[in-house]
């Protein structure tokens, strides 16, 4: 196909944005249908405007135009009129009207543009003065009507809103496309000119109207080929289900195709194709199909509730005007990809046809799958990719073969097949192999497939023998009939009534009583063998839909990357990114005394070949047993390391914990646990950054992935914590579970961060992670040094007030000191609350993270020198007294420990009465000033 000749064609790519063009007429109500392909010839003097010989000739008539002389001025309106009369019979002498008629019309349009420009009346400020010059109020008032007269006609005729209103329906005064604007109005109106409109009746009754797109013309002949939905020819449609197969065309329907020049030309059916369904986009969104549709969709949303033009048949385009897709159904949300419509109009020109392979089967793909689900099935069964099979046809070689629903399919002929598309793809290529060699319609042909037996967990090999055909594929579910004697026609044996030994020569089919039987009163065995029939055809139903690729358990707690439309531009990208991450996610449970404590999750950090021991990084809330105060900084939590650890495996399997270490601070744990098989490590990211799209991980009671998108805030924390935090913020109500000790990621599928609460939404961000994993494995603890001092950071504070510091102080950057610990080494230093600490040993600090993990730097070089805890380091700070505005270095003398940071309260009692000696020498030993 090329640019000069029709819609030009490109691959889609999901989460693109696109545009759907139609042509627009009176409506009248329509049925949403599926529908086909239908080729439609032109008769010879009618072809497209888009093809470059017209374009050529315009332009001549434009350079011609544009030479004459004035002509005598005339009346504009009537000019207009006449222009508007004879302009729908005349306008091109190059599709059938006689050259006489042209130029009548050429000297008319030529005299209108020239000497009646469109000029608005008005009155001159010296003549505005109606009582002095009422003859001029006179002439005004009817210059303006016959202004006004002419702006409507000319709005009339060439389609512009002059008066500044817009179309609703209109795209383009959309705040949300204002970046793709200009973009989007050079390629609709690059495409606009191969969209055609068609219209049929049978026996002079209106039987459908469509949209259409020139792919063919003949220079020669004068002919073109217009590719339309068959809805345009469908006379009957009994059913939603596009695979009963029992819509009804009519191939001598009369039809007629409405060209953009205003004139109509009678079309002729050159074929149709039955299966080769056709729908709308606006922007591209690739799921798997529902039952009653065919599988070679894709879909789009859009966020125009009112948008209702009938535009079957009509184009999908991208941002640079080629066509990506063709409309079958307005109100069906989904479409034919080019990628398929590029093969099917191939097959067609070459061999007459659109052939296809009946495989007998219908499918859905892994790979589109909620995510969630996706992770089980790789849990359950090693596989993330292939086809499921949803339906097995009666009597099909695939239901001979022992396929049964819920049965995964991997390859065709050798090939790894992840979509329906591209399975829909791949059976083209195969036609057109088949035709190449010589071979016709309804001949047979072989497919070798790979199948997973989801019930017995075997992979097998087999021969699928197929038919190829250009009628629309119908699968029917298998159902078995009960005769007179009570028995059904494919009675099963003993051994295939037992559930437990499935057997591919027992085909789920539904038993069902034939018309002639259907009287209980006459056949009583007959309903009592039924009965029995359909309690049997249930459990084994039961059993296969019970699976992890049936469709009835896909429904379960879809997660945010399976309904939430605001991510569809990175769905794919995150899908991949999380199933990554979820490998190394797992499940933990702790008890004491046989009594629940808590469940938590964690992430493999190290695997050891040799032992067959992994080690797990989690939360030390898994063995937190008491709790009594919200503030981090009082210290009174309680941890017993003798808690029972029970690790929940992803294969559904448990082993048992075995307790590391603990740090209080951080609130982090190291559990060692034996597995016999490999585990997989995460990827660590030691860079997060505020308002950077990420995903936090978790596993519910049912070992099922729970998924929550939200971005990375970064803020001063509450008085209460601890100040190494980040947060997760979201903006959805999305079902959170006790994801504590569960991961953060990013796009890339790398951790940025561990949940340490999940109701205040706070982790610890992947590079304090790092230090920490490293210190721990390097010296078996994770020591920190204890400033006595709690902080906040300027730069995470309102503008407003780092402004007013600036203003007040020069200063933009640093900690402001929030708390001071009582009898600390600062205390008595005379830091005080409000001051603000700009360097730690000549080393500028801007945010508490960094803080922290410049403190877990110092002692790794604490340790590296040989040291232990509970040593005391001498550390370099360089305040400024924001009271006496005096900025000095000094030393302050600190703490290296592995236990959580205390920060006491400055407190003093009351010991006399106020104003005796004992109470003034307090207050002044505690206030100091």
């Amino acid at each position: 196909m090329t640019e000069t000749t029709g819609a030009r064609l490109r691959k889609y790519i999901p989460g693109l944005p696109l545009l759907a063009l139609c042509t627009r007429t009176p409506r009248r109500a329509l049925n949403p249908r599926p529908v086909s392909q239908a080729l439609v010839s032109l008769d010879s003097r009618h072809y497209s405007d888009h093809s470059p010989v017209q374009r050529q000739r315009r332009h001549s008539r434009r350079t011609e135009k544009m030479t004459k002389p004035d002509r005598t001025r005339d009346d504009g309106l009537e000019i207009e009129r006449a222009v508007k009369k004879r302009s729908v019979q005349c306008v091109h002498p190059d599709i059938g009207a006689s050259p006489q008629a042209a130029e009548v019309v050429e000297a008319v349009i030529s005299s209108y543009t020239l000497s009646s420009p469109l000029r608005k009346p008005y009155i001159p400020d010296e003549l505005a003065d109606p009582t002095a010059h009422p003859e001029i109020l006179a002439a005004f008032e009817q210059a303006k009507a016959q202004y006004e007269a002419k702006l409507g006609a000319l709005n009339d005729l060439c389609h512009f809103d002059c008066t500044g209103d817009w179309d609703p329906s209109s795209m383009f005064p959309g705040p949300q496309l204002l970046p793709i604007h200009d973009l989007a109005k050079v390629a609709v109106l690059r495409a606009a000119k191969s969209i055609v409109r068609l219209s049929s009746s049978l026996d002079e009754k209106a039987l459908n109207n469509c949209c259409g797109l020139w792919i063919d013309w003949n220079e020669k002949s004068k002919t073109g080929v217009v590719l339309t939905t068959a809805h345009i020819i469908r006379t009957k449609h009994p059913t939603v289900n596009h695979w009963k197969g029992r819509d009804e065309y009519n191939s001598k329907a009369s039809a007629s195709v409405h060209l953009r020049n205003g004139t109509t030309a009678e079309g002729r059916l050159l074929y149709h194709q039955e299966h080769s369904m056709i729908l709308l986009s606006l922007r591209v969104e690739l799921l798997n199909p529902n039952k009653y549709e065919r599988h070679h969709y894709m879909y789009f949303y859009h966020e125009d509730p009112n948008y209702k033009c009938k535009d079957d048949g009509g184009s999908i385009i991208g941002l640079d005007g080629k066509v990506v897709g063709l409309v079958n159904d307005h109100l069906k949300d989904s479409f034919v990809p080019s990628s398929i419509l590029v093969k099917s109009i191939d097959l067609w020109r070459k061999f007459g046809c659109i052939p296809r392979l009946h495989l007998g089967m219908k499918f859905s793909s892994i790979k589109l799958l909620d995510t969630t689900h996706i992770e089980k099935m790789g849990r359950k069964y090693n596989i993330e990719e292939g086809l499921i099979v949803e339906e097995v046809s009666k009597e099909s070689h695939a239901e001979k073969q022992g396929i049964h629903i819920g049965d995964i399919v991997e390859c065709f002929n050798g090939q790894y097949i992840y979509t329906t598309i591209e399975l829909e793809k791949m059976l083209m290529d195969r036609c057109k192999d088949h035709f190449e060699e010589g071979n016709a319609l309804n001949a047979k042909i072989d497919i070798s497939i790979q199948v997973f037996d989801t019930v017995k967990l075997l992979r097998r090999t087999a021969n699928l023998t197929t038919n190829i055909s250009d009628c629309g594929e119908v699968v029917d579910g298998s159902s078995s009939m009960v005769e007179a004697n009570g028995a059904r026609v494919d009675e099963m044996t003993k051994e295939e009534e037992d559930l437990s030994s499935f057997t591919p020569k027992s085909p789920i089919s539904k038993p069902y009583i034939p018309d002639e039987l259907n009287d209980p009163t006459v056949y009583p065995e007959v309903l009592a063998a039924f009965e029995d029939a359909q309690a049997k055809y249930i459990a084994k139903l039961c059993r296969r839909t019970a699976l992890f690729t049936s469709q009835y358990r896909r429904v379960d707690a879809p997660s945010c990357l399976f309904h939430h439309e605001h991510l569809h531009h990175i769905r794919e990208p995150a899908k991949k990114a999380v199933l990554r991450a979820a490998k190394s996610i797992i499940r933990l449970s702790s008890s004491v005394d046989g009594e629940p404590l808590t469940n938590c999750c964690g992430l493999w950090i190290e695997w050891d070949k040799e032992s067959k021991t992994g080690t797990i990084l989690t939360t030390a809330h898994l063995i937190r047993s008491k709790h009594p105060t919200e503030n981090h900084w009082e210290g009174r939590d309680e941890y017993d390391i003798k808690a029972n650890v029970t690790v929940h495996l992803r294969d559904g399997t448990t082993a048992e914990g075995h307790y590391l270490y603990h740090q209080e601070h951080y609130d982090l744990a190291f559990f060692k646990v034996r597995v016999d098989e490999p585990v997989q490590l995460p990827s660590f990211n030691g860079s997060v950054h505020c308002g950077q799209d990420v995903f936090r991980l978790g596993r519910d009671q049912s070992m099922d992935l729970r998924i929550t998108h939200g971005r990375v805030e970064y803020w001063n924390p509450a008085s209460i914590e601890r100040y190494h935090y980040m947060y997760f913020l979201h903006e959805h109500d999305d079902c959170l579970c006790d994801d504590d000790g569960g991961a953060v990621i990013d796009l890339d599928g790398k951790v940025v961060g561990l949940i340490n609460n999940h109701l205040s939404a706070s982790f610890v961000p992947s590079s304090i992670l790092d230090n920490c994993v490293d210190l721990w494995r390097k010296f078996g603890c994770i020591p920190r040094l204890h400033l006595g001092m709690k902080f906040d950071s300027i730069r995470l504070l309102d503008p407003i007030n780092v402004e007013r510091m600036w203003r007040m102080h020069n200063i933009e950057e640093g900690l402001i000191v929030e708390k001071v610990s009582k009898e600390s080494h600062a205390e008595k230093l005379g830091i005080f609350f409000g001051d603000i600490i700009e360097c730690f040993n000549g080393e500028h600090i801007y945010t508490t993270i960094e803080l922290e993990n410049m403190l877990l730097g110092r002692c790794k070089d604490h340790f590296n020198q040989g040291k232990k805890l509970n040593a005391k380091i001498d550390v370099s700070i360089q305040v400024f007294h924001t009271d006496e505005r005096v900025r000095r270095t000094i030393n302050l003398n600190v703490e290296v420990s592995d236990h959580g940071e205390v920060i006491r309260e400055s407190t003093y009692p009351i010991t006399a009465t106020l104003g005796t000696s004992a109470a003034v020498q307090s207050n002044q030993n505690v206030a100091g000033k």
